[in-house]
């Protein structure tokens, strides 16, 4: 190779050594620039790249959330239907127990008038049982005797005063009362033996021209007999004899002693009609416990209830901020149908990652952006770490009339 072939080359080689080192040189600058960039103050090495859409520099941090409502309450279906009316619109201002919704509910409607129906039949059964003629008959008689009793209480008493203070004409007609008791028993005995002794020998013949032994016994009974009622008959004269030395007192001690009777006839009559009174009234009772007027009168109660619910009404004052039925709509027990914003406003709530917790203050200003709407500044008023995330509250500056509620937004907020 000759000198000037030597001189190319040489030339070539250093040639292609410089751009091979100026190649490096930007790769190795790229490198650093990306370091540098990640480990900036504010933007840590591991933190979230922002999202397509929000755009973060120094000095602005881009957030989005929408408007929320303060205490917003869903309206649920009391009980499976179809929607009859709607009685009033969406976004409008209503008050506790206003009418909102009214329901169809044909199951409720029988059961109400079913329960009613009971309710009837349980009155007239209870009124039946409470107007027994029976009941009512057995009070007047129990009245009737227990005023008895009240004039003639002192009668037992008069008798045994009167018993004490003449005791022999006592004694005399007690010993009369029994001897007729006596003779009586004894008139009756006779009479009986008599009559069989009669039969007897209708139907019987002698034997051997001898009464027959059935005969000869009725005979004998009958002729016993007849000495018992002579002996009885004989003392009843002498019991007569004695009182009639009485005349006065026995005609008043006689007296005293139907009265007496009476007052014990008039307490067991009084206490028979008492017993009678008291089965009586556990049987209306019973009467009236089986007719369950009160279990009619509370299943009623309740299906009324049941059925003043199918017309849903506002829990709660405030804006009925949605309807989600229409009339004609089939509705299930506990489906929301509509949602009420209470009173006291709405608030701008926006989200974002942990990464900004510490670029977000509160105090700084921002500038909201409705989807469809007019801006408006604002200024951050809380924020909630939650995990990952965090949650950012805005409060508007002025008097800005906020989006309906569920609005999406865009937040500038101006950090340091």
């Amino acid at each position: 190779m000759n000198r000037l072939t030597r001189t190319a080359l040489a030339a070539l080689l250093g040639l292609l050594l410089v751009v091979a080192l100026l190649a490096f040189g930007s790769m190795l600058g790229g490198g650093l620039a990306g370091l540098l960039s990640r480990v900036r103050p504010g933007n840590p090495p591991d933190a979230t790249p922002p999202a397509v859409g929000e755009p973060r520099s120094g000095r602005e941090l881009v957030l989005h959330g929408n408007v929320s409502a303060v205490g917003t309450e869903e309206v649920k279906a009391p009980s499976s239907g179809t929607v009859g009316a709607l009685l009033t619109t969406g976004d409008q201002p209503v008050t506790e127990g206003q009418a909102l919704i009214q329901l169809k509910c044909p199951d409720l409607v029988k059961e109400l008038q079913a329960a009613r129906k009971r309710l009837e039949q349980a009155k007239a059964k209870t009124a039946q049982a409470r107007n027994d003629p029976e009941i009512k008959r057995l009070q007047k008689v129990e009245q009737a005797l227990v005023k008895t009793l009240e004039s003639l209480e002192t009668a037992e008493l008069r008798l045994r005063s009167y018993r004490q203070q003449h005791s022999a004409a006592a004694e005399a007609l007690k010993f009369r009362e029994r001897a007729e008791e006596n003779a009586h028993r004894a008139q009756r005995l006779y009479l009986a033996a008599k009559a069989a002794f009669e039969k007897a020998r209708a139907n019987t013949r002698p034997i051997g021209g001898a009464d027959p032994p059935a005969l000869v016994r009725a005979r004998l009974q009958m002729e016993d007999a007849k000495k018992v009622l002579d002996l009885t008959q004989s003392q009843l004269a002498d019991a007569r004899a004695a009182t009639d030395r009485y005349p006065s007192e026995v005609l008043q001690l006689q007296t005293l002693q139907r009265e007496a009777q009476a007052v014990a006839k008039r307490r067991s009559e009084l206490a028979q009609v008492r017993k009678r009174l008291a089965a009586r009234r556990e049987a209306q009772q019973k009467a009236i416990r089986e007719a369950r007027q009160q279990e009619a009168e509370a299943a009623v109660h309740t299906a009324e209830q049941a059925v003043e619910r199918s017309q849903v009404k506002a829990p709660r004052s405030g804006r009925l901020v949605s309807l989600k039925v229409r009339p004609g709509d089939t509705v299930r027990a506990g489906q929301v149908l509509a949602e009420i914003e209470a009173s006291g406003g709405s608030r701008l709530v926006f989200r974002g990652s942990a990464a900004d917790a510490n670029r977000v203050q509160v105090g700084q200003d921002a500038t909201v952006e409705p989807v469809g709407g007019a801006s408006f500044a604002a200024r951050v008023s809380q924020v909630e770490r939650l995990g990952s995330r965090i949650k950012v509250f805005l409060q508007p500056l002025g008097e800005t009339v906020l989006p309906a509620p569920g609005t999406p937004l865009v937040a500038r907020i101006r950090v340091r």
